[in-house]
């Protein structure tokens, strides 16, 4: 009868560790799961491409360059740039002289490999 009891704190010890590591690794596994999908949001092409058309293409794209998270555009016309269209797309645009400076918060890299890539192809 005492030898039961004995063995009772060291069976509960025991299936508490089990059910707290259980409950870790779902959590941990269920968290690691949300954060993969939601790290990688990618541009719609239709937003790149009106990016694109807003910077004037590719004869008025002298070079595009990432800077951190931000996009820096030299182009060879101020004046051909389509400011209207560059409000609609909501990227924070700054003009000084021929650099025009793009705050892109997300998958900076997407959007200057598509504008070199579009420059190029129209090139």
């Amino acid at each position: 009868m005492f030898s039961n009891f004995f063995n009772f704190p060291i069976i509960a010890v025991i299936a508490v560790i089990f059910i707290g590591s259980a409950v870790f690794i779902v959590n941990y596994t269920k968290n690691t799961r949300i954060s993969k999908e939601t790290k990688e949001p990618t541009y719609d092409l239709s937003v790149l491409d009106n990016l694109y058309h807003a910077l004037g293409t590719a004869t008025n794209i002298a070079s595009v360059e990432r800077v951190q998270q931000r996009i820096q555009v030299e182009v060879k016309n101020v004046w051909s740039l389509d400011h209207d269209n560059l409000k609609k797309l909501n990227f924070p645009t700054f003009i000084t002289g021929k650099k025009v400076t793009l705050l892109v918060k997300d998958q900076t890299q997407q959007v200057v490999d598509y504008l070199n890539d579009k420059r190029k192809e129209d090139v």
